[in-house]
């Protein structure tokens, strides 16, 4: 069995012709046929049922046809391991939906974007699809939000998994409102004091994407007398909403980039007072390539230096 014939074979049954797939590949359309011919006689199957009209696949040829697709993708896999250059620049991140993950992904891809070889990688997801993501090699690192209560389960689950995680900054939930409310005169806020005002929440637009559903688990919702309340996908549209109006959102921290142009400040709530830390996580039997190591030195600058921590904390 040669691989070409394979990916002859994965052709012709995606264009259910003979010709076509022939024109899809750049060869002749006797090349398909006699391909999938040897295919038949070297494994004595009948993979498709030939007629006037689209090929169809024959029970055997299905079988086969899923096992092929298999095959011929760890054979790219090691192809693509072995032939690429060995000092290729890899990164692969699953995060958060985040604004400091995002630009300090951002200032990375920007030092780097002059190399001729690199190749740099940022998925948004929920806490559970990160860990499995991590766990299973899909990315190299991960990016996780976590909360109390369930610091103490997340972090048996980690270890479960054979992963190593590292804090990247602490704080506590914190509420961004305008500098028009009145809460905002203080240096914290007490949920009673939002009582009564217009609440901004953040929904994504995603189902495996993480939103703000954590407050649920501090019954926040529940207790605040809502007068309003507007849903948005888009954090930067939350932001100017708040600004516009005597509304507020919730937040683990604010990011500067956000608040250019807009008259806004960002207070610790005080009662009841939340913790949350944000952290990175990687495959303990790993090492950390070099440009792993400096995205964490990113992450960790956004944080320090970019957000609205010193109000926060």
């Amino acid at each position: 069995m040669k691989i070409e014939h394979l990916m002859y074979l994965l052709e012709a049954n995606k264009q259910k012709s003979f010709s076509k797939a022939a024109k899809s590949l750049f060869v002749s359309q006797s090349t398909i046929s006699k391909a999938i011919s040897t295919l038949e006689e070297e494994y004595n199957i009948t993979i498709f049922i030939r007629g006037h009209g689209n090929l169809k696949l024959t029970y055997d040829g299905a079988t086969f046809i899923e096992m092929a697709s298999g095959l011929l993708e760890h054979f790219e896999g090691i192809k693509e391991y072995f032939t690429e250059p060995k000092d290729k620049r890899s990164l692969i991140i699953t995060s958060i939906p985040s604004t400091f993950v995002s630009m300090s992904f951002y200032h990375l891809i920007s030092k780097y974007n002059e190399e001729d070889n690199f190749y740099f990688e940022m998925n948004t997801s929920a806490e559970d699809n990160i860990l499995k993501e991590v766990a299973t090699g899909n990315s190299d690192l991960g990016v996780i939000l976590l909360s109390e209560p369930h610091t103490e389960r997340a972090m048996d689950t980690i270890a479960d998994m054979d992963l190593f995680y590292q804090k990247i900054a602490s704080s506590t939930i914190s509420v961004i409102l305008s500098q028009d409310n009145a809460s905002s005169t203080g240096n914290n806020v007490k949920l009673n004091d939002l009582s009564g005002y217009t609440y901004v929440t953040l929904s994504p637009t995603r189902k495996d994407l993480a939103g703000e559903d954590y407050l649920d688990d501090y019954h926040l919702l529940d207790r605040l007398n809502f007068a309003r309340k507007i849903v948005v996908s888009d954090r930067q549209l939350a932001y100017r909403i708040i600004n516009s109006s005597k509304a507020f959102t919730f937040a683990f921290n604010g990011h500067r980039d956000y608040f250019q142009g807009l008259d806004l400040c960002c207070k610790k709530l005080s009662s009841p007072l939340i913790k949350q830390e944000i952290g990175i996580v990687y495959l303990e039997k790993h090492n950390l390539s070099e440009t792993a190591m400096e995205f964490i030195k990113l992450v960790e600058y956004e944080f320090s230096n970019r957000g609205w921590l010193s109000d926060c904390l």
